[in-house]
């Protein structure tokens, strides 16, 4: 059954939430309140996909009287933390040296303070900073504030996070106890996760079809992992308005899940945490994609079922480009056998052969846009290359060039 062009497309249910609109839970609020509390080192812990980085964000924006310096990881030097931390608050780099930078950051961060605002350094996936890099933001820590202060260090990671450097270090050499510092952000339970589905259609003016028992699959199958949460229920409504069904029970999410996770034996979802795959053997497939960037062919790779696109490293296809959100788009196969895209919200959209799309239907040589980046589709055998992809930011901008380019996708040597 096709999506009424009239109806509210399933990816604007469950996708990228209105900047300063998320779902909290009474964990997730009480997560929140911790992070706004007093002490000058607040660290929260929880599983992969909890949430974690968006009640972070939310603390950054929304605390009255704070200035936020955010930097996320991967990070290999000091002089990228700096550059990422002065363009976060607008101050360039604008080719300044190291020290130059250090100076300029110091200046920016001591008149905020005498200005009688907070300042909070924010950091997020601590496990990917280089040894350099850490000692930078040691070193940011020292710096001395209106009344002999320092500044605030608000940490977000998992428990293997703080079981490893340099979380660990920085636990136990604090003179604040781990005790104070540390909140942990648990998975949700079988009511959170109704009160979430519940969340995301009233958002959109919609009632709810999934019944608890649906809720409670939904649960199961992706453990509580809001991303894979919002890809599963997309898949869900699709098979809903598929098979003309009013509600969405337990078995629905059941076939949905199927859908989700078919043609391959176990998807990796992250660290620990797998999508089980409900059916046979996964069939040999020759389907592929050819992916290119200002007319290189920068990755070739298999499409084999549900394919997650964006710039996190959980995605089954990371394109780590600044116009690239963190989960934007998604590949998601049909029982018939073919395959549709579906934009997760993207900051800069989807798509298909130049036509800006939320859902489409993709056939043998079609060319999927997403931020820089060029996307073939190819029904037939593929070559292997190694990837040679731009750094990840930390942020999405937006794309600056009005229009669309018409897209360059080169052949691949057989």
């Amino acid at each position: 059954m096709e999506v009424d062009a009239g109806s509210l497309s399933p990816a604007k249910i469950f996708a990228r939430s209105t900047p300063g609109t998320i779902w909290l839970g009474p964990k997730q609020r009480e997560a929140l309140d911790h992070l706004t509390s007093e002490p000058a080192l607040k660290v929260l812990l929880g599983p992969a996909s909890s949430g974690k980085s968006t009640i972070l964000h939310q603390f950054q924006q929304q605390t009255q009287d704070l200035v936020a310096l955010p930097v996320v990881g991967p990070q290999q030097s000091a002089i990228g933390v700096l550059s990422s931390l002065l363009t976060a608050v607008g101050l360039g780099p604008w080719n300044l040296s190291e020290i130059e930078q250090r100076n300029l950051l110091t200046v920016f961060v001591r008149q905020r303070s005498l200005q009688g605002k907070r300042v909070s350094l924010c950091v997020d996936n601590t496990s990917r900073f280089a040894a350099d890099a850490w000692s930078e933001i040691e070193r940011l820590r020292l710096v001395k504030l209106a009344n002999d202060r320092t500044l605030e260090l608000v940490v977000v990671g998992t428990e293997e996070d703080a079981a490893r450097a340099p979380l660990f270090e920085l636990l136990h050499d604090s003179a604040i106890s781990a005790v104070e510092a540390v909140h942990f952000l648990s998975g949700p339970s079988d009511d959170d996760m109704q009160s979430y589905i519940d969340w995301r259609f009233t958002q959109a003016g919609l009632p709810n079809p999934f019944s608890p028992e649906a809720c409670s699959a939904v649960n199961a199958l992706t453990q509580g992992r809001l991303n894979f949460v919002n890809i599963l229920c997309q898949v869900v409504l699709l098979e809903q308005q598929r098979e003309s069904m009013d509600t969405v029970d337990a078995s629905l999410v059941q076939r949905a899940a199927a859908v989700f996770a078919a043609m391959k034996p176990d998807v990796p979802t992250g660290d620990t945490v797998r999508i089980r795959r409900l059916g046979g053997e996964a069939p040999e497939s020759s389907d592929g994609l050819v992916v290119s960037c200002s007319g290189k062919i920068v990755n070739t790779v298999g499409l084999q079922g549900r394919l997650l696109i964006g710039r996190d490293p959980d995605n089954d296809l990371r394109l780590p480009g600044r116009y690239m959100s963190r989960h934007h788009a998604a590949i998601l196969p049909t029982a018939e056998g073919h395959y549709y895209v579906i934009d997760l919200n993207s900051a800069n959209g989807v798509r298909v052969n130049g036509r800006r799309v939320d859902r489409s239907p993709l056939h043998d040589g079609d060319v999927l846009g997403l931020g820089q980046f060029r996307i073939k589709l190819e029904l037939k055998g593929r070559a292997l290359t190694e990837p040679d992809l731009p750094e990840a930011a930390g942020e999405t901008d937006i794309v600056p060039v009005p229009g669309y380019e018409e897209p360059v996708v080169r052949a691949v040597k057989r």
